[in-house]
């Protein structure tokens, strides 16, 4: 099952592979919390790989007894060596551990609405993968929160969704799924897409990557269909659709890849502020582009805000949760 998993994180499962999936996660609980637990640590970003590592080390070195004789040998060639293998094996030891033991109450942002009604939330920062009670697999991004009943009727399935979310719907032509928001409705039968509707942002939007949606503006008053690699959004209540040139706008997000494209710096600072759980104190002035794009693989802070600081000319600080610019 593994290989399966690991197919599925770099999105080359065939439809074979993914009903064998699919049908393993939902033999029992136990399948779904290791398939969302591996997924949702799958992204980690480098900064935390590196602090990982810092923190074994640390542990290593100032252990007085198990690992004093390698104290002694640190600065030798075999000393180096051995503390590189320990701490790749401390890693691959604490990672495996969690997964088999990890108690989803500790680590999932969860709590009951009202019976039978089951509430995923991400703060900022943060991203959850979770399978739905009829093995549809959905992906929130930071600052999200999906609420769903614990189980589906039996005429149709129907979630909430504020923020944004990737869905891989599973196909049920006899029982539509249906997704809704403050501003949008959205209906599919088995399709993947993604949905953006975040309150403090305008125009939110619903992009198709396989399949056929139907968006409808909330009051239903007005709707549209789209097919694959065509999008939605709503521009001062009307909806407004054409096709994708670049997935990674609307999809990039799901493999941890961050894109501006020709966006203000107040809208990128609200996009970082969001991605990496930060604040942003803004004094002085400086010059640069009206507009600004640019596309980051699994970033950091420190990567974005080099490259935004060369663009527009700025200093910056970073400590704590604060990043100050000057």
């Amino acid at each position: 099952m593994e290989d399966l998993i690991i197919k599925y994180l770099n999105d080359t499962l065939s439809s074979e592979e993914r009903n064998r999936l699919n049908e393993w996660i939902a033999k029992s609980n136990r399948n779904r919390k290791v398939f969302e637990n591996i997924v949702n640590h799958w992204n980690i970003s480098q900064n935390d790989v590196d602090e990982a590592k810092k923190s074994t080390y640390q542990a290593i070195i100032n252990s007085d007894r198990s690992f004093s004789i390698l104290r002694k040998q640190r600065q030798s060639r075999w000393g180096i060596l051995k503390y590189a293998a320990i701490i790749t094996f401390c890693l691959s030891a604490s990672i495996s551990i969690y997964f088999l033991n990890l108690d989803p109450a500790e680590n999932e942002v969860t709590s009951i609405a009202e019976p039978n009604i089951i509430v995923k939330e991400t703060g900022r920062g943060q991203m959850l993968s979770v399978v739905l009670p009829d093995e549809t697999m959905v992906k929130l991004n930071a600052g999200s929160r999906l609420s769903y009943p614990a189980r589906f009727d039996d005429d149709t399935r129907v979630v909430e969704l504020e923020g944004e979310a990737f869905f891989d719907v599973k196909r049920d032509e006899e029982k539509p799924f249906h997704i809704k928001t403050k501003e949008l409705n959205v209906e599919v039968l088995g399709t993947s897409f993604c949905v953006r509707t975040y309150p403090d942002e305008e125009n939110p939007l619903v992009a198709v990557q396989s399949g056929e949606v139907l968006v409808t503006e909330a009051l239903g008053t007005k709707s549209v269909s789209l097919k694959q690699d065509q999008y939605a959004f709503l521009d001062d209540k009307a909806l407004v659709y054409k096709d994708i040139n670049e997935d990674d706008l609307y999809f990039g997000w799901v493999n941890r890849k961050l894109v501006f494209k020709e966006e203000s710096l107040q809208n990128i600072f609200e996009k970082i502020s969001r991605w990496f759980n930060v604040d942003f104190e803004v004094s002085g002035e400086f010059a640069g582009p009206d507009k600004f794009t640019g596309s980051y693989n699994n970033p950091s802070i420190d990567k974005v805000m080099r490259s935004l600081s060369f663009a527009y000319g700025f200093n910056y600080e970073i400590k704590d949760r604060m990043v100050k610019i000057y």
